[in-house]
């Protein structure tokens, strides 16, 4: 006859065991979403404000914040994160448009500087002897980097060379935007209305200048110097770095603290020492249903090639 004692003890220890691998989870769970709500909440109000006017140096009226937020609507209505990026976030087709509007306005605001003509290049920039360039970039450094957003009045004021530089930018999404582009996989046609064009590329040129504008009080932008450009002075700040590579080792730390403290807890006579653990791995039974979903995903997969092609061809046509 089996001991009731022993069973209802055994039930007990078994029970207390498995209720502190939930406790654990839920701990972290609470410690996670904490950070990621405080984290969230930080980001919202810290966020780079949407200017009511941008104006040239003479106070003339360049953009507005109907256009820049007509514009994001217009971006995102016509699946532009399927096609480009903003910030890094979206698809890999065609460029980030970020970097690309801050990296041609500030070519361009280069030429303004350097012998007042727009149609400045990369190459032009790169042709210039060593310290007349780093002179050129420090320039247009101080252009970008140095924040003129009026908080009172909610008035964003270029310099003469930023406007100019910005006109050169806008020229050049006209015909990018309408013509589309066949390396970049951006279709012809993609945009007609030439008010959308304009406003598509004001919220464009907005995410440019927030990448580069310090914020008040700091060292770098509202995207932490993102896009990376050495012409505007974007370069990682240092701290976030560090901050990096600190979090990875937090990261890998708190996963063997878990596994150490859930691995003390373990009954010793459950746990199989290496030389009693069977040398040909059975698939269990879980493992096995496995099979049907990861056939059907390379299945998938394997569709998704075959079509990528003419899908490709049919959006640069």
């Amino acid at each position: 006859m089996a001991n009731p004692t022993f069973d209802v003890t055994g039930t007990r220890q078994e029970r207390t065991r498995q209720f502190s691998l939930p406790a654990w989870l839920v701990l972290i769970c609470i410690i996670t979403f904490t950070v990621l709500i405080s984290a969230g909440a930080a980001i919202y109000k810290n966020a780079p404000p949407i200017p009511n006017a941008i104006v040239s140096s003479q106070q003339e009226i360049i953009l507005t914040q109907e256009n820049i937020q007509s514009g994001q609507e217009t971006y995102l209505a016509r699946g532009g994160q399927h096609i480009g990026s903003v910030w890094g976030h979206g698809s890999y087709l065609a460029p980030d448009w970020t970097a690309d509007v801050l990296h041609r306005w500030g070519l361009a605001t280069a030429g303004v500087l350097y012998n007042s003509d727009t149609n400045f290049s990369q190459a032009n920039l790169e042709a210039l002897p060593p310290v007349e360039r780093a002179t050129l970039q420090m320039k247009v450094q101080q252009e970008f980097k140095t924040n003129r957003y009026d908080s009172d009045t909610g008035t964003l004021t270029l310099t003469t060379a930023q406007t100019q530089g910005l006109q050169k930018v806008f020229d050049d999404y006209q015909i990018l935007l309408s013509q589309g582009s066949r390396v970049h996989s951006i279709p012809s046609g993609w945009f007609t209305n030439q008010t959308q064009i304009r406003d598509v590329t004001a919220f464009f040129t907005w995410t440019a200048w927030a990448a580069s504008a310090n914020r008040p009080n700091s060292p770098f932008s509202y995207t932490a110097n993102f896009p990376h450009d050495d012409l505007i002075g974007n370069q990682a700040p240092a701290q976030f770095v560090i901050w990096s590579i600190v979090s990875v080792v937090i990261l890998i730390a708190a996963i063997a603290l878990f596994l150490f403290v859930y691995l003390t807890q373990e009954d010793s006579e459950e746990v199989q020492t290496v030389n009693n653990r069977p040398a040909i791995r059975i698939a269990t039974p879980s493992q096995k249903v496995t099979t049907l979903f990861f056939g059907v995903a390379m299945a998938l997969f394997f569709v998704q090639i075959l079509i990528e092609k003419p899908i490709q061809t049919t959006s640069i046509q």
